[in-house]
């Protein structure tokens, strides 16, 4: 039987705290949905990015003719480089998923989940923070979304501070495309939370996915703007199953911004949140869908 869920997240909260990541790769590797092991999961379940942008497959690039060389360096918020980053090349997942929607399916469990493979190239910084990509070939562009396509190089370190940089938009044919880059990571928040049914009961098994960060736009709650990271069935959505006590987290998420909730569960409908990694708030946020603590 469904049961329509008036309120998602009667309990989420933003903390400044710190998380130990060997549990929660631990937590990936071995994810449980109501008690039972789901098997094969483990690569498509990342409480980080690091941790997906590591585990995500590639896309192919055969028929493009686009072709990058970027170069640059990763930094903390401090400024100080970072080793062991992970760094690749992507391009905006939307269009993709547009263009391809019948081949974008993904099984998580009972869950069928759109993603796309919107990563294309995958490298780690040196002890310098520094990186290279040399001739890389972009996956082909459809010509129905030619002007619409952008590229980036997103970074992520071990702790799971994330940046993003755009480097093309649009495609007019082939070319060589060369940049220097300087990466620097913004400061996390992690996101916990609690799903409930709509008598106040712990909802068990849940999977919880966590998509696109944009800005904080007053009374404007799907308007995008040019600080958006487009995660809309991408391959950089994390996925976590809520536990036996209905609570999850995403332990590093870039602060000061806002981020996409949604839940599904075979028993129950949720609608999407939208929510807050800051501490202060304007007055009026999407209808008082933004929670924060």
């Amino acid at each position: 039987m469904i049961r329509r869920i008036t309120q998602l997240f009667l309990a989420i909260s933003v903390l400044n705290l710190l998380f130990p990541e060997a549990s929660f790769a631990q937590q990936a590797a071995k994810v449980t949905n109501g008690g039972d092991e789901q098997a094969g999961e483990s690569e498509l379940l990342s409480p980080t990015y690091f941790h997906r942008m590591q585990a995500a497959d590639l896309a192919d690039s055969e028929g493009g003719d686009l072709v990058f060389t970027v170069r640059g360096i990763v930094r903390n918020a401090d400024g100080e480089p970072v080793a062991g980053a992970v760094v690749v090349l992507c391009e905006s997942s939307t269009h993709r998923l547009s263009s391809d929607f019948r081949n974008s399916k993904r099984q998580i469990g009972a869950h069928t989940v759109g993603m796309v493979d919107d990563m294309f190239a995958r490298k780690r910084t040196n002890q310098d923070g520094r990186f290279q990509f040399t001739q890389v070939i972009a996956p082909s562009v459809p010509e129905k979304y030619s002007k619409e396509w952008n590229w980036l190089v997103a970074a992520s370190s071990p702790s799971g501070d994330f940046a993003w940089q755009e480097i093309e938009r649009s495609y007019a044919g082939s070319k060589t495309i060369k940049k220097n880059v300087i990466m620097t990571l913004r400061r996390s928040k992690p996101i916990t939370g609690t799903v409930l049914s709509v008598s106040g009961e712990s909802v068990a098994g849940a999977l919880v996915r966590l998509g696109s960060i944009d800005q904080i736009i007053p009374d404007r709650d799907y308007a995008s703007t040019i600080d958006r990271f487009d995660a809309n069935g991408s391959s950089f959505q994390l996925f976590q199953y809520s536990d036996g006590h209905g609570e999850f987290v995403f332990p590093a998420v870039p602060e000061g911004l806002t981020a996409r909730l949604f839940a599904s569960h075979p028993d129950h409908q949720f609608r999407d949140y939208r929510v807050a990694t800051t501490d202060q708030l304007p007055d009026r946020l999407g209808g008082n869908r933004a929670l924060t603590n």
